[in-house]
């Protein structure tokens, strides 16, 4: 029982520490989950769009070769950059990530 309640208490208080976060800026797009952090400059973005990979679980996750996750549950996006590479991110609001994402890319004279 004690076990059982150590966890618990653990895992409540490690919550907080595995909620990724996903911020655009005027250049980059920011991603972090605990010690994970990822940068991503918006000229090297291919598309950004809905995602319904299936994802289990919060934190940093190696979903394959070049595809990486940011997963908090909820609703989830697909960034394809250039290069090949690809991450799942967990998002608030599908439509006000793409959004920003296009601001920002339009802003600054990009695509």
């Amino acid at each position: 029982m004690r076990l059982v309640i150590v966890l618990g208490v653990g895992i409540f208080f490690a919550a907080p520490l595995l909620q990724p976060t996903a911020v655009v800026t005027t250049d980059d797009v920011l991603l972090s989950c605990s010690c994970f952090r990822k940068r991503i400059p918006l000229r090297d973005i291919a598309s950004v769009d809905p995602s319904s990979f299936p994802t289990l679980g919060y934190g940093y996750r190696i979903l394959g070769k070049n595809h990486r996750g940011f997963i908090a549950g909820g609703p989830q996006v697909r960034i394809l950059l250039d290069s090949g590479k690809q991450y799942e991110v967990s998002v608030e609001s599908v439509e006000d990530f793409i959004s920003a994402i296009s601001a920002a890319m339009n802003g600054n004279g990009r695509r």
